[in-house]
């Protein structure tokens, strides 16, 4: 809730400063300064990280069976939300005084170095706070008893199913009447999910290793590209070349290969169905 709630201001600070850069005159002021680095990260980093964090420890007891410590979760909060600010919003002023992106070094006497040791300060308190995160993820991982299917009452279908969850994640289809189905369960019904349908085989898709290959040729691509504006040893082109076969042949194979994947059977079902309501 911290981080879900401290994201809308600074995404909306971030979305404002973009507007300001959207007009033209007023870019051309900003542009290539500090100015463009704060807002930049102000959508980044204050929007998505936050997210990401909060997403974390959300569903974190459904991905890994306990929880993260809320006591070491709130110190990370606050020292990444502290941290943050002080990184970036003095950024804003620097870019507004004249200081220009991608420079390490400025003259003296340009009434920028106190706050450039702000924004430094501010950096080293944001890396403590994911070295905290990390902490937190050993110490819980040793520490935190087992969580709930549902540990923070929620309205979803994920918080319906066993925790840790079965590769099949329902053993039934579940019957959905409406938008938030397992909160529409709790107040309407008896708070669970009623099957759709009765127990049988599952399919199940197997795995493939088509997907990294084809990420790894893109890399390559994309890589090839950069290399255009640089002073290599082999041709770019090669590099492009390489990753295009790397990715089509991927593909190609992928759409030639017929993979009808395979079932659970009802039995195994069943049986995984009444160990984990067993242990859970």
């Amino acid at each position: 809730m911290l981080c879900a709630s401290s994201f809308v201001p600074t995404f909306v600070l971030g979305g404002v400063t973009g507007v300001m850069l959207a007009m033209a005159p007023v870019d051309h002021l900003y542009h290539d300064t500090y100015f463009v680095v704060a807002h930049f990260h102000y959508i980044i980093l204050g929007g998505i990280v936050l997210g990401l964090i909060g997403a974390t420890f959300y569903w974190y007891p459904k991905m890994f069976g306990h929880k993260l410590n809320e006591g070491l979760g709130k110190l990370t909060f606050w020292l990444f939300y502290i941290g943050f600010h002080l990184t970036f919003f003095v950024q804003h002023i620097l870019g507004l005084i004249g200081m220009p992106r991608r420079v390490y070094t400025y003259l003296e006497d340009q009434g920028m170095e106190a706050m450039n040791m702000v924004s430094t300060i501010g950096a080293f308190v944001m890396s403590v706070a994911i070295i905290l995160l990390v902490v937190n993820v050993v110490y819980s991982a040793m520490k935190s008893p087992k969580a709930s299917s549902d540990p923070w009452d929620g309205r979803t279908l994920e918080w319906a199913t066993h925790t840790p969850v079965p590769e099949y994640n329902f053993a039934q289809t579940p019957q959905v009447r409406s938008l938030d189905p397992l909160f529409y369960e709790k107040i309407h019904g008896d708070g669970t999910m009623k099957p759709a349908e009765p127990v049988a085989d599952i399919h199940m898709p197997n795995g493939s290793i088509y997907p990294f290959t084809i990420s790894l040729g893109l890399f390559f691509v994309g890589f090839g590209f950069i290399m255009l504006n640089m002073e290599a040893i082999i041709s770019p082109w090669i590099v492009i070349a390489i990753g295009g076969i790397i990715t089509f042949g991927s593909m190609a194979l992928h759409s030639v290969k017929e993979d009808h994947g395979y079932h659970i059977t009802k039995e195994t079902v069943e049986e995984i169905e009444k160990e984990v309501g067993t242990n859970g």
